[in-house]
């Protein structure tokens, strides 16, 4: 590492960052192994490295406190290549004899591995997405190897758990160790001195088989914290990643690892809104199979309703509220994952779309924010440039929170202050200044607050400032209706007929069995349907319509939120039963129809042939082949609502009447020719075709 070398390498690197580049090549050039690896790295590492050694302290310190990584390095740049370094030192770690030798092996692996990481990343020659993915790896592969010597370490004194019922795909008898991924490792998105979030599970109850017998629910708690002793436990080589497992039942106050039935009867009956936000992100990383089925039998079940499920808003609203008062308290503002516009804001806009379709939209249920972005767009919830922007507002975010914690491999998400760290900052994210790394990270904050503030608020704050008022006054029952329409600004010819229909419908049954959550929901529709009905033609008329829609739909409260959080979906249902009572009944009569009505786009053009073959497909294409009721089901709901959107479009008298024969024909041709598919697909291949056409009718039924 000769000092012409180094006057190069400074050359490479902002002026700001020059002075402890060069303090750094003096070290580096008095270790003979060091400097022997730079001699035979090839031209493109060499060039890298000044950068790297700029933007990252980690990596300075790295290669002086472990000379030989320069060379593994040069030897595993290439991802393919770094894969078989790794299962050989997952296959080291997970046979070493003693709980030291694991620990330095792992750690040995993991310094050198992030090394590997952060230059790739630094250099330019990673994305975003890359960098996520290999950390997410490295997590899981040394999850595997810590989780295999904490059970050799353990098998001597006490054997192996056993339970009499053998697992599926186990060994007979032996009852399998569950480790769940949550957080962004369970997306696969981890990222760079991220913490790994775990929960420990088992499947059943029993006792080990070794010369000291205990039971299995001692045995896995002791299981799950010798591997936490392996990867947390920090010494002289310092950690592998930081393990929290608080996410498990009751917190810290619950057993380390649970059985599975405990599990399922813990989300039974204490699981809160929260935690459904947090199970989105649950991943088997040891253990799959025996997870398989419970995530089938009941996490999904408890994460996803097969109803849409707008009520989510209002615990998100809680949960960020708690968010706020954290980060006001901590001074966080310029926390790129809790700030505001930040990180967190973003994964509950994504994680609350999941709640509210995930039940119906299985292609939803998905534990990669990554994957499941993109489908939003069209899901009658963001747009597609929406969509777009988000999607380029995390990687911009996630970059600037990787090139933060690569400076020192420090868990931080602060915008540095340090002028030398805010040079690193720009180096490592690729910019040519602070200003510009400012300003990109300041675009992608506004542009997710914004569609944070639009989601859990459906209005700017100054519009919600301007107050919408509510109907509390209407559960009273001496309170003279009429004095509160004039205090609303009601028409005064229209006041003694809507304070009528307000009147029967408060005294119903419908209302009097709403709890106070669904009260409070119908309160501000209410308001909001007499502020609209006040400026039309016939408001009693109005009022009337939308409210038999409101006691078909009772205390489901599903819907209520729905026209509560998606004031769009009210506006456009206040429409329509402006336009036609008929187009009111079918909404009574099929609440689901209010889905359609979400969607800014949906009557803005006449429907088509074209448009109820993408409904059709988007309604089937994702459910499984093997289940012909919900298909048939799918159908019937398709079928609702394109004959809706027909009379729609011809009351409204955007379609001729010849046009309106040929849609209706259109969807009784589609379903006709699905219907013969489906029919198909269940009979048996030699069975005669008369059989096929019996199987049709039945579906037509």
């Amino acid at each position: 590492m000769s000092s012409r070398a180094a006057i190069i390498a400074l050359g490479a690197v902002p002026e700001s960052l020059r002075s402890p580049v060069s303090h750094w090549w003096e070290r580096a050039a008095t270790l003979p192994a060091l400097s022997a690896a730079y001699e035979e790295l090839p031209d493109a590492l060499r060039a890298e490295l000044p950068r790297v050694v700029a933007g990252s302290e980690f990596v300075a310190s790295a290669l002086i406190q472990d000379p030989e990584t320069l060379a593994w390095l040069h030897r595993n740049d290439d991802p393919s290549v770094a894969s078989c370094a790794g299962a050989e030192y997952q296959r080291r770690a997970s046979a070493a004899a003693t709980t030291v030798d694991t620990q330095r092996i792992l750690r040995e692996w993991r310094r050198r591995e992030m090394v590997r990481i952060a230059w790739r990343d630094i250099g330019g020659r990673a994305s975003v997405t890359d960098t996520l993915r290999a950390v997410s790896d490295l997590a899981d592969a040394c999850i595997h190897a810590a989780v295999a010597a904490a059970q050799r370490h353990l098998e001597t004194p006490f054997g192996r758990p056993r339970t009499a019922a053998a697992m599926p795909n186990a060994a007979v008898g032996e009852v399998p160790f569950i480790v769940v991924a949550m957080g962004k490792l369970g997306g696969r998105e981890l990222n760079f001195s991220s913490d790994v979030d775990l929960v420990f599970l088992y499947a059943e109850a029993g006792e080990t088989d070794g010369p000291r017998p205990i039971d299995n629910s001692e045995y896995f708690n002791r299981l799950g914290r010798e591997l936490i002793r392996l990867l947390d436990a920090r010494n002289e080589d310092g950690f592998v990643f930081r393990v929290d497992t608080r996410l498990r039942p009751f917190g810290d106050s619950g057993a380390l690892a649970v059985s599975l039935a405990s599990l399922e009867n813990y989300l039974q009956e204490h699981g809160r809104d929260w935690e459904r936000y947090a199970w989105i992100k649950a991943r088997a990383v040891v253990g799959a199979d025996a997870y398989a089925s419970a995530t089938r039998d009941f996490i999904r079940p408890f994460v996803y309703r097969r109803y849409l499920d707008f009520g989510v808003f209002d615990s998100l609203r809680d949960m960020k509220a708690l968010i706020a008062r954290e980060v006001a308290r901590h001074e966080l503002d310029q926390d790129l994952k809790l700030g505001a516009g930040g990180i967190r804001e973003l994964e509950f806009i994504v994680q609350s779309m999941q709640l509210v379709r995930g039940g119906s939209d299985q292609r939803l249920q998905n534990a990669g924010l990554l994957e499941v972005l993109p489908l939003l767009a069209g899901a009658k919830l963001l747009s597609k440039s929406a969509v777009a922007d988000l999607l380029d507002a995390y990687l911009a975010l996630r970059k600037a929170e990787n090139a933060v914690q690569m400076i020192r491999d420090e868990q931080s998400h602060s915008i540095p202050d340090d002028p030398c760290d805010r040079a690193r900052l720009s180096l490592n994210m690729g910019l040519a200044d602070w200003p510009a790394t400012a300003a990109r990270i300041e675009a992608a904050r506004r542009c997710v607050a914004l569609q944070f503030e639009a989601l859990l608020f459906g209005a700017p704050e100054t519009q919600r400032r301007n107050g919408e008022g509510n109907l509390d006054w209407l559960a009273s029952d001496d309170v003279k209706i009429e004095e509160e329409l004039r205090a609303v600004h009601f028409p005064a010819d229209e006041i003694g007929p809507v304070a009528a229909l307000l009147d029967e419908y408060r005294q119903a049954a419908t209302y009097r069995r709403l709890d106070e959550a669904a009260r409070r929901r119908v309160h501000v529709i209410l308001a909001r349907l007499l502020k609209a009905a006040a400026v039309r033609t016939a408001p009693a008329t109005v009022v009337h319509r939308v409210l038999r829609v409101l006691e078909a739909i009772g205390a489901r409260s599903s819907y209520l939120a729905l026209l509560k959080e998606q004031r769009p979906a009210l506006e456009r249902l206040i429409d329509v039963c402006a336009i036609s009572g008929f187009l009111a009944r079918q909404i009574a009569d099929f609440p689901l129809l209010l889905d359609e009505l979400i969607d800014p786009n949906a009557f803005e053009e006449p429907p088509s042939r074209a448009s109820f073959v993408r409904e059709l497909s988007a309604r089937t294409e994702r459910l499984p082949t093997d289940d012909p009721e919900r298909q048939v089901e799918a159908l019937r709901q398709f079928q609702k609502v394109a004959v809706f959107c027909v009379a729609f479009a011809d009351l409204s008298g955007s379609m001729p009447l010849m046009k309106v024969s040929d849609r209706l024909t259109d969807i009784a041709e589609l379903i006709v020719e699905r219907c013969m598919k489906l029919a198909w697909d269940q009979i048996p291949r030699p069975t005669a075709f008369p059989t096929a056409a019996t199987a049709i009718r039945s579906c037509a039924r």
